[in-house]
C-alpha cells in the first residue's frame, strides 16, 4: 500500500525554496489549507475582534487551536 502525501516541506530560507512550512501537492492539501484560512478568517469574523471586549483572547484561541491541528495534520501527511 503506497501512502499518498498531501504537503512537501520547504527547504528552508537558504535555499531557493525559501521559508519553513508545508506546500500543499494534492488536492487534500489545498483543501486543508483553504479550510485552515476559513476557520482563521471566521474566526475574526465571529469573535467581533475590533469591536468587543474579550474578543482578541477568543480570536486567539481559535488561531491557535487550527495552528496546533494543521501542523499534526501536515506534519503526518507530508512527503519525508
Amino acid at each position: 500500500m503506497t501512502k499518498k502525501f498531501w504537503f512537501r516541506k520547504r527547504k528552508g530560507i537558504l535555499s531557493k525554496d525559501l521559508g519553513y512550512g508545508w506546500i500543499p501537492i494534492s488536492y487534500e492539501g489545498y483543501i486543508t489549507t483553504f479550510l485552515f484560512i476559513l476557520i482563521n478568517f471566521l474566526g475574526i469574523i465571529y469573535s467581533g475582534f475590533p469591536y468587543k471586549e474579550n474578543s482578541i483572547s477568543a480570536f486567539f484561541i481559535t488561531l491557535i487551536t487550527s495552528i496546533i491541528i494543521f501542523s499534526i495534520i501536515a506534519k503526518y501527511k507530508t512527503r519525508k
